[in-house]
């Protein structure tokens, strides 16, 4: 295994972590398939709004490792407490075959 696969096990890691302690929410997850679905915001009998935000072609689960992905469901959901937003990732995109560093 490279490094930077490592690294990105290390991510990996520190992600989940963060999923158990509560500070992220996540209703799907799925490695092997790359898919995941990150909510912010509580879902209560005050929500008004649902947002489902779809990231950009070259989004990878780094990128929601990183808490790249989310700062515009954030800002959205901080700005209005009575709606919650989903970040969804369902697959690869084209032209990838993995999520594994290095690899296409």
């Amino acid at each position: 295994m490279t490094t930077e696969w490592h690294e990105f096990l290390a991510k990996e890691i520190d992600y989940l972590k963060r999923v158990g302690s509560g500070e992220v929410q996540i209703y799907l997850y799925d490695r092997e398939k790359s898919r995941i679905i990150e909510m912010l915001g509580t879902p209560d009998q005050n929500t008004q709004r649902t947002i489902t935000y779809i990231p950009g072609t070259f989004t990878s689960l780094k990128s929601f490792y990183n808490l790249e992905v989310r700062q515009v469901s954030r800002y959205i959901t901080r700005l209005d407490p009575h709606t919650v937003a989903f970040v969804y990732k369902d697959g690869l995109f084209p032209g990838k075959t993995s999520e594994r560093v290095g690899m296409t």
